[in-house]
């Protein structure tokens, strides 16, 4: 796992050191789910949020290009019932990686499709529950070192380009059990809405 981090850290480097170069920028909604099974016991999770960052475009040949950058997405889930009060937030890095296909459709439209793998890691997830006015902070990672913050994605979408102006949806799927424990297994998924501008 430490050699994967290290490689993740490495492929954040290198996208940064590209940044000067980056030819859009791109913000827009993530929806997260992460669905835990004991047993065959299923329990899921969703985060919403916003997500925004750097891309960068290579040619490969014809219609067909590289698309890859790095992401940051700030999420967020506020529960409230007559006993308590539960605030989580998490904060998390992408390095999308797609094969993107182009289908002109005049001069400035396009129609496209993608796929391909994301690597992602978060760097903090804390909940906070308040109960009677007294207030408890968990960290997941700090509270569960079972849990992996790396995980490795593949995901598919499209959209539409027309001139500068970029909109696209996608899905990314977890590709990894990202709990260490053989009785749990957990697995993160997103959907991913933005809009993006190129320079």
């Amino acid at each position: 796992m430490k050699s994967t981090i290290k490689l993740l850290v490495a492929t954040a480097l290198v996208t940064l050191s590209l940044s000067a170069n980056a030819q859009g920028f791109q913000i827009g909604y993530i929806n997260q789910t992460t669905t835990s099974s004991i047993s065959n016991v299923e329990s899921s999770n969703s985060l919403d949020g916003v997500q925004a960052g750097l891309t960068y475009d290579l040619s490969v040949q014809g219609p067909v290009s590289l698309n890859y950058g790095l992401t940051y997405a700030y999420l967020f889930k506020n529960s409230t019932n007559s006993l308590s009060t539960s605030n989580t937030t998490a904060h998390q890095l992408d390095l999308p990686v797609r094969l993107v296909a182009n289908f002109p459709i005049s001069e400035d439209l396009k129609v496209f499709v993608y796929g391909g793998p994301n690597f992602s890691y978060v760097l903090a997830n804390k909940t906070k529950t308040t109960v009677a006015g007294i207030s408890v902070t968990s960290d997941l990672y700090n509270d569960n070192s079972d849990i992996s913050q790396f995980n490795l994605q593949a995901g598919v979408g499209g959209g539409l380009s027309f001139g500068k102006i970029i909109l696209k949806v996608g899905y990314d799927w977890g590709l990894i059990d990202l709990n260490a424990t053989d009785l749990v297994k957990r697995n993160t998924n997103a959907l991913t809405a933005s809009i993006g501008v190129k320079f």
